[in-house]
């Protein structure tokens, strides 16, 4: 696992660069922070961030990239989080972070920012005074965020770089309570869309696939059988910020409709749709429900068919199965048994004799 790719990962790294960021010399002591102290922090604002968090950390440790200490009377609590000397260097390179020089820092303290960068002066940052001149620039400029622009857009406009705001918004420290927002730069960060369907059904619910075969598969089962308005490609882990585009689904079916999600069982197939549904509420959109049907008939197939079995697959977390609902009893043996069960097993010709 790549801290980058997890929320905790990124906490973690941000805080190191607060603690060492523009410290040059050597350490004798690995960085940690407590698990008390994270709390603290308000990392962790429901149980469903706490459970995710708790997981990451785990696959995080086995990979290498931290070492966990557990509380002494409660074994399975954590205690501390350490990142080791010897991954600090994996860190920075994961995170792309280059300790910036002794002008650079001095460049930075001295420049006069315009008030919404001023936060540099007592800030440790390990971004070039070029692009951070590059923002000063544009904030100096009164009309500069009038029209707001997609991410990308912007980005282009002040490094001439596509990606450069992205990887800063995401992996530097510039942004956050108290320093800068996209909303200075006028811009916005945009979900990937979401492909979809059109179904056969006019009145009937919307159904969200993981993965693109099984989409396929479901297209052509509903001109046969018409039970959907729309069948819509999830993408996998894109689908969690995707769900926001449903709102466009909707416009072109004629009106919100009952959202319901397939994929794979497995860890992941179950936390995506789980973050995607508390996603949707936010944005007042339906809440994105287990199909019942489908998941039913995956489970049926596997005792017609022998997969084989994936030793050390991630198991999912209680909000996790709490998501699939009263399905979860059924499905737990079996992942136990197998690792995961991939939706592919539910393939056309299953749909259609099943």
């Amino acid at each position: 696992m790549n801290p980058k790719d997890s929320p905790i990962g990124q906490a973690l790294f941000e805080q190191w660069q607060r603690a060492r960021g523009r410290i040059s010399a050597p350490r004798s002591r690995p960085f940690s922070r407590t698990w008390a102290r994270l709390e603290d922090a308000g990392l962790f604002p429901s149980a469903h961030e706490e459970q995710d968090a708790v997981r990451d950390l785990r696959d995080l440790e086995t990979d290498g990239w931290v070492r966990l200490t557990s509380e002494r009377y409660y074994r399975h609590r954590i205690a501390t989080i350490k990142i080791p000397l010897e991954a600090e260097s994996r860190w920075k390179e994961a995170f792309d972070f280059t300790e910036p020089s002794v002008d650079q820092r001095k460049q930075i303290a001295e420049w006069a920012w315009t008030e919404t960068m001023t936060f540099l002066k007592s800030c440790r940052v390990n971004v070039p005074f070029k692009d951070l001149r590059a923002i000063d620039k544009f904030l100096e400029s009164a009309s500069g965020t009038e029209i707001r622009l997609p991410i990308k857009e912007r980005s282009l406009q002040l490094f001439g770089d596509e990606k450069r705001l992205d990887e800063l918004f995401r992996n530097s420290v510039i942004f956050g309570d108290g320093r800068l927002g996209l909303e200075d730069l006028g811009c916005y960060l945009v979900p990937e869309p979401l492909p979809w369907s059109r179904g056969a059904n006019s009145d009937g619910p919307v159904i969200i696939i993981e993965n693109a075969a099984t989409w396929e598969s479901f297209r052509q089962w509903d001109r046969i059988r018409p039970r959907f308005s729309a069948i819509v490609y999830g993408g996998g882990e894109r689908f969690r910020e995707g769900v926001r585009h449903l709102s466009e689904v909707f416009r072109e079916i004629g009106g919100g409709r009952p959202v319901f999600y397939f994929g794979d069982l497995d860890a992941a197939g179950l936390r995506i749709p789980r973050l995607a549904d508390l996603a949707a509420q936010e944005e007042g959109l339906p809440g994105v429900r287990p199909h019942g049907e489908s998941y039913s008939k995956l489970i049926d197939r596997m005792a017609a068919v022998s997969p084989l079995s994936k030793a050390n697959e991630e198991w999912p977390s209680a909000a996790d199965f709490a998501w699939l609902g009263e399905i979860s009893e059924i499905a737990r043996p079996l992942l136990r048994q197998y690792g995961r069960i991939p939706q592919e097993w539910l393939n056309l010709e299953c749909l259609l004799h099943g």
